[in-house]
């Protein structure tokens, strides 16, 4: 896959490649100080390889600026890992790798995409609420708590 979105492009990329483990590890670090161990649910790169995650990552020129990926659940589609690196917020690197994810689970047959965030990621939860998704209850495995903020989108397939 390889689309371009203003001077951005997208492609596939492997969790288990340095550079993505990199961008992991600053999200990993980025939610440790917003949270307690227990609170976070830190997703291996090992993990969304076994489970056949597809993800995708942002590139400026040769740069990797962002990263998300996307899991085949039971009915659903699931964003996980999303990151973009801070001198990238604001610049469209989100949206494009969303877009690109939701992009993937149509092609999937996925009807419904959710994801988790914190609630103390505010700017997450106003660009997640821009780009079409709403709060709800309950999915998967996730606790009802004052911590995860579970939002999904009806998105069409293709």
């Amino acid at each position: 896959m390889k689309k371009s979105n203003s001077n951005f492009e997208v492609h596939n990329v492997s969790p288990l490649n340095g550079e993505v483990r990199g961008l992991i590890e600053q999200l990993n670090r980025f939610n440790l100080n917003l949270y307690s161990r227990e609170e976070c649910r830190l997703e291996s790169a090992e993990h969304l390889f076994e489970k056949k995650a597809d993800m995708v990552g942002v590139f400026d020129k040769d740069q990797l600026v962002g990263i998300g990926a996307v899991k085949q659940m039971e009915g659903y589609a699931e964003v996980k890992r999303m990151f973009v690196q801070d001198a990238y917020r604001g610049t469209g690197v989100a949206a494009t790798i969303l877009e690109a994810l939701e992009d993937i689970a149509r092609k999937n047959g996925n009807t419904i995409i959710r994801l988790e965030t914190g609630a103390l990621h505010k700017a997450a939860l106003k660009f997640y609420h821009k780009m079409g998704y709403y709060r709800i209850r309950q999915f998967g495995d996730y606790p009802v708590n004052d911590v995860s903020v579970l939002m999904e989108k009806k998105i069409g397939t293709l």
